[in-house]
């Protein structure tokens, strides 16, 4: 069994951000002691079922996992690390929302393996901020991630949202400007999405593709300027500082998903975990995969593998998938070539930059 990303859902929230659809809830002490429990106990079922798994990235996400006390946090690492096996070597990346932070706090989470910050920046301009409505303004973030390099943290995030209709290209700029400022070595892109059940979508609000469209393109071609490598569809970096545990995903690697509303792929099977923190972990033994891996499907592997900007051989994908891939996808192969939305060569394929911003219909030729 190859080692797996683990994921850690922690789904408290100090304010309801209008764009968001994650499983999230208000932080609250009890709720969140109910949350840890639980989280142990999930532990423990996978490592009664498949033993102490190898472990080679970590990632904690919400929600705002940075919510969480000194003494919660130590409880699920001792948790993690009696139930999986973390490999030294291990990436271990948390999303921190500015604002909340004590740079003490920021050297106990170094001290507990945490070696990569994803920062929700989410803009750098106020107007933006404050329509996406964050807690935090322009000042806070830009002295936390001044607070992350003091205590010695190197790879480092933020988060870039795009796309509101009432947002301007100069909004854009500006955050563009401060990351290059701020020399962070990976920004991750968020096309403003209006999912249903969200303020925004009660609200009403629609996305112009047009604008959305612009601006992403007007964002690949000022942060190639600044030497950031796009890597994946919304993901930019300096040489180097790519994100192991995301690559798991767009490559079909195995992650485990811990945490209610978390998402899990393991052994060839796709599952989550339910939308309730005190329910959750009593349906998950039936969602378990065997303990045999299932064979790798399709159109699973090739809808996140685009999304990777690194080559796609074909004598790989007739070895995992049983085909031949380039007599049976030739017309298509050559069109998108044609196109410019992929760069074919004699043994393997890439999405290009045009392609990224097409993706969906990219990969529709290329489905079963």
């Amino acid at each position: 069994m190859i080692p797996v990303g683990l994921y850690v859902h922690v789904p408290f929230c100090l304010k309801e951000c209008p764009y968001c659809a994650f499983y999230k809830m208000p932080y609250d002490k009890g709720r969140s002691a109910t949350f840890v429990d639980y989280l142990l106990l999930e532990m423990e079922q996978y490592r009664d079922r498949y033993g102490r798994i190898d472990v080679d990235t970590l990632f904690f996400g919400g929600g705002t996992p940075n919510v969480l006390s000194k003494e919660q946090m130590t409880r699920i690492m001792t948790g993690i690390h009696s139930n999986f096996n973390v490999m030294p070597t291990a990436e271990f990346s948390m999303e921190m929302n500015p604002g909340i932070h004590s740079q003490s706090k920021l050297q106990f989470f170094k001290d507990v393996g945490v070696n990569r910050v994803s920062v929700g920046a989410q803009s750098f301009d106020q107007k933006v901020l404050d329509d996406y409505g964050r807690n935090h303004s322009v000042e806070d973030t830009v002295s936390f991630v001044h607070q992350v390099a003091d205590v010695g943290f190197e790879n480092v995030s933020v988060d870039i949202i795009f796309g509101h209709s009432n947002h301007s290209t100069e909004n854009v700029i500006t955050s563009l400007q401060y990351v290059g400022d701020l020399k962070v070595p990976h920004v991750a892109l968020y096309g403003l999405t209006i999912l249903e059940g969200t303020p925004f979508h009660q609200m009403g609000m629609t996305i112009d593709d047009d604008v959305q469209g612009d601006q992403y393109g007007l964002i690949q071609e000022h942060l190639a300027q600044l030497d950031y490598v796009q890597y994946e569809v919304s993901n930019f970096s300096l040489e180097g500082f790519q994100c192991r545990h995301n690559i798991k995903y767009w490559t079909l690697q195995p992650t485990i998903g811990l945490g209610a509303g978390a998402h899990s792929y393991f052994n060839g099977v796709r599952y989550n975990n339910a939308l309730d923190l005190e329910r959750y972990l009593s349906s998950l033994p039936n969602k378990l995969p065997p303990l045999s891996a299932l064979p790798p499907n399709w159109n699973d592997f090739i809808s996140v593998r685009l999304r990777y900007c690194f080559p796609i051989y074909f004598e790989e994908i007739d070895l995992n998938y049983n085909m031949r891939f380039f007599e049976q996808y030739k017309n298509p192969l050559h069109e998108l070539d044609q196109n410019g939305f992929i760069k074919l060569s004699s043994d393997n394929f890439v999405v290009t930059q045009k392609g990224f911003s097409v993706l969906d219909e990219v990969t529709c030729f290329l489905l079963n």
